[in-house]
């Protein structure tokens, strides 16, 4: 067991310099996640600002031709006015003159309509286009840092990777999935050395018997405060733990 704690002691120095590593590129992962998502909800808006003003140029044609046209009967109503015989003749020739000019009116206001609404849009768009040409730099910019964050903590964490995975070979499938459980959960520290008789990491107090069993090293022992794997090193204890060893 001696050397099985040995092994994971080695393992557990591995993971604190992995997780330096992976520290070591910050939040630049998450940045360019939230920036790429910001930059793919803007260009999609943009996109459909795009469609919207085609969409209301093709409305703006067709209200313009239909005006051309309305204005071409109201100029032809207006000349028969006065080739017009009959009052009844008369009266059917105002009443056409009468809708062809609200038919213009309305058709007036509907191309005023559809030309503000373009113009917003295209303002929009301006406002848009700047902001996808800023964000898409801005995402350059920060991938480029994080590729070459990664460039240079590629290796080590891959000649790590390998060390550590060689030293597994050591361990029970047991022991490696109870020091993996507790490094999950304890914030990736699962070995807390004895250390003047207290767990290192969590500062409980060891009983003196327990103490005497864990610097033997030849069984698992768990704080019984935070659950991590109790290890001992002569170098890292102090001498006055080792007197009080003597005395008991």
């Amino acid at each position: 067991m001696r050397f099985a704690l040995e092994v994971l002691i080695d393992i557990q120095e591995i993971d604190k310099q992995l997780a330096l590593l992976e520290k070591a590129k910050g939040n630049l992962p998450q940045k360019v996640r939230e920036i790429s998502s910001d930059l793919s909800q803007l260009e999609t808006e943009l996109e459909e600002k795009r469609a919207l003003v085609e969409e209301t140029t093709a409305k703006l044609k067709k209200a313009e031709n239909d005006l051309a046209s309305s204005k071409g009967k109201l100029q032809k109503y207006q000349q028969q006015l006065y080739q017009v015989k009959t009052n009844k003749e008369y009266d059917a020739v105002t009443v056409e003159i009468d809708s062809a000019e609200q038919e213009i009116d309305r058709l007036e206001f509907q191309v005023l309509e559809a030309e503000e609404s373009r113009n917003n849009t295209r303002e929009k768009i301006d406002e848009l286009e700047k902001k996808v040409q800023t964000m898409r730099a801005d995402l350059e910019e920060n991938k480029k840092m994080l590729e070459n964050t990664l460039g240079e903590t590629r290796h080590a964490g891959e000649k790590l990777s390998k060390k550590r995975n060689e030293l597994l070979k050591n361990l029970s499938k047991p022991i490696i999935s109870t020091y993996d459980r507790i490094r999950i959960g304890r914030h990736g520290i699962a070995l807390a050395l004895l250390k003047n008789g207290s767990c290192s990491e969590c500062s409980a107090r060891i009983p003196p018997q327990r103490a005497m069993e864990i610097r033997m090293m030849n069984r698992l022992f768990y704080c019984e405060v935070c659950g991590r794997i109790l290890i001992w090193k002569q170098e890292e204890d102090s001498p006055i733990v080792e007197n009080e060893k003597t005395t008991e």
